[in-house]
């Protein structure tokens, strides 16, 4: 006791335990893997943290396809339920999505249908398909 105080000798047995994923592989913040890092961290100096907190949030897969992003991809942000549908702008109400997925729902969800002064174009003829961020024509 000093000064009124009391102290006390804390035990191993009070420390909780934390477990660690293990780095994959020859991962490395220098390779410049940000998808990897920032879904791993959530945030990262390079990347926006809005999107490094969708990553970490989605575990680094599109909600749309259930693929996991990977380097190289084009991630668009969107809104769960449309702004124009009544949808917030708080990050709760976003998602990260490929950038052909991102087209397949926004052409599906409704929000498109709204909009008056712009006609809903269709893009693309029935036979093309994106893969891997890349249009193919399908026979």
């Amino acid at each position: 006791m000093k000064d009124g105080k009391f102290f006390e000798l804390l035990s191993h047995a009070y420390t909780p335990i934390v477990k660690h994923i293990k780095v994959k592989g020859n991962a490395s913040p220098y390779n410049g893997d940000l998808i990897y890092w920032s879904t791993r961290l959530g945030r990262n100096p390079e990347m926006p943290h809005k999107t490094a907190t969708l990553l970490k949030r989605q575990k680094g897969k599109c909600t749309h396809c259930e693929l996991n992003f990977k380097y190289g991809d084009l991630l668009e942000h969107d809104h769960i339920e449309p702004l124009s549908l009544g949808g917030s702008k708080s990050i709760n109400n976003q998602q990260l999505l490929h950038r052909h997925c991102h087209d397949k729902k926004t052409r599906n969800d409704g929000s498109l249908s709204n909009n008056k002064s712009k006609p809903i174009i269709k893009r693309f003829p029935e036979n093309y398909e994106w893969i891997n961020d890349i249009l193919i024509l399908v026979y």
